[in-house]
């Protein structure tokens, strides 16, 4: 049977129409009756789903505000390290721990599912960091605290790092403790006039724990960054020791080449295959050099985490945790040398002043520094190093770049 020849409410059951515009398509010369018996079906099947969905929607509200409820109160252990400070770093969620300050409201930040090795903080910075890396150490001090000549050079660091390394982020491995009132004071006030600085608490670093039991010695703190999944570069450096345009530079030609590790080596004080930072050469140095004072040889090697992860994250807990050494003058500069040396010196760029063509130092390519020395400079000057330029002698002819063969003092 055609469907002319069905009634409205026949037209409606057979085609199963929604709506009286549906039903007119069909049938062009309908009347107005039959339009009200297809508005009136069609009226009667909305209501009933109406009345289907607002006996669903009775049951799924009451359920989406209780779980919304329970969604919104902190858990136990965030309510925990809230209101309790010294709580000790097992019962901290690993992205939370470190230091909060005022000034960055609310409740400390939670990061991304990979965790820095530093802090909260560190960890929402993300991936691809740049890090100058820093130990402050002062717990054994009788004041609690790094002298000043350490501490007190930390303001112009900030400065001169975001000068000379824009776009990087200043770590400092301490032992400093929030819970004392003088001790958060100046660290917050530090890391809230410079949003490039993280304070990595090393009693409860994210991922490691205290770290500082498991190694006493915190010259190697600032080693941390080489296993840290979210950086890509670093450089470790002394907390007295200056930034200087020499060093900049050096470290900018070391970033355009293929070479994962950088050293430096810039005094006739210098020696030391790698050096990491302490005051004074060794004493058999000395003797040899005795018109040589004694003078701050600082941290002055960085790496390129991204190009080897696994094996800078292996030396990293080798030289921390691995290695046993006396504990003595220079820990950090022997664990470089027993560890990273051996295993990297190939894959490594040094720019040297004067032992360029040593053969004990056979291994890394050789680099003359890019720029010549200005008014007695020298990478790794600083308030310690007074009367050291003055010691600086002319520099071997094949340490001077080729195209610069009279830079004396190169």
């Amino acid at each position: 049977m055609p469907p002319s020849t069905l009634s409205a409410e026949e037209t409606v059951k057979v085609h199963g129409f929604k709506s009286p515009r549906q039903f007119t398509k069909l049938s062009p010369t309908v009347s107005h009756a039959d339009l009200g018996t297809v508005g009136r079906l069609h009226g009667m099947e909305a209501g009933d789903r109406m009345l289907k969905n607002w006996r669903v929607m009775i049951l799924i509200f009451p359920l989406a505000f209780l779980s919304l409820l329970l969604y919104s109160l902190p858990s136990t252990k965030t309510l925990q390290t809230t209101q309790d400070p010294t709580v000790t770093n097992a019962s901290v969620p690993a992205p939370l721990a470190g230091l909060h300050c005022d000034c960055e409201g609310g409740r400390p930040t939670i990061g991304g599912e990979t965790a820095s090795v530093c802090s909260g903080r560190a960890t929402v910075r993300g991936g691809g960091q740049r890090v100058v890396s820093y130990s402050l150490f002062g717990s054994k001090e009788p004041a609690g605290r790094a002298p000043s000549e350490y501490e007190g050079l930390l303001p112009r660091l900030c400065l001169d790092v975001e000068v000379q390394y824009p776009g990087w982020v200043i770590r400092f491995y301490t032992d400093y403790k929030p819970e004392i009132p003088e001790q958060r004071k100046w660290m917050c006030e530090i890391q809230c006039n410079h949003s490039h600085v993280d304070f990595c608490l090393v009693d409860r670093l994210p991922v490691l724990g205290d770290v500082a039991s498991t190694q006493e010695d915190g010259t190697t703190w600032r080693f941390l960054p080489g296993m840290d999944p979210l950086v890509d570069v670093f450089l470790s450096r002394d907390t007295d020791a200056l930034v200087i345009d020499r060093e900049r530079e050096a470290v900018r030609e070391w970033l355009d080449s293929d070479s994962m590790v950088h050293a430096m080596r810039d005094h006739p004080n210098h020696w030391g295959y790698i050096l990491a930072g302490k005051t004074a050469c060794s004493p058999e140095i000395h003797r040899r050099t005795s018109n040589l004072k004694p003078i701050n040889i600082s941290g002055m090697w960085g790496a390129k985490t991204f190009m080897d992860r696994s094996l800078m994250g292996n030396l990293t807990a080798e030289m921390l945790w691995k290695t046993q050494l006396n504990r003595g003058w220079s820990y950090d500069q022997a664990i470089l040398r027993k560890v990273l040396w051996p295993a990297t010196n190939r894959r490594m760029l040094m720019h040297d002043s004067y032992f360029c063509t040593k053969p004990e130092y056979e291994g890394p390519k050789y680099r003359p520094f890019p720029t010549r020395r200005e008014k007695g400079d020298f990478v790794a000057i600083g308030p310690r190093t007074e009367g050291a330029s003055e010691k600086l002698g002319k520099c071997p002819v094949e340490c001077r770049p080729k195209n610069h063969q009279d830079w004396e003092y190169c």
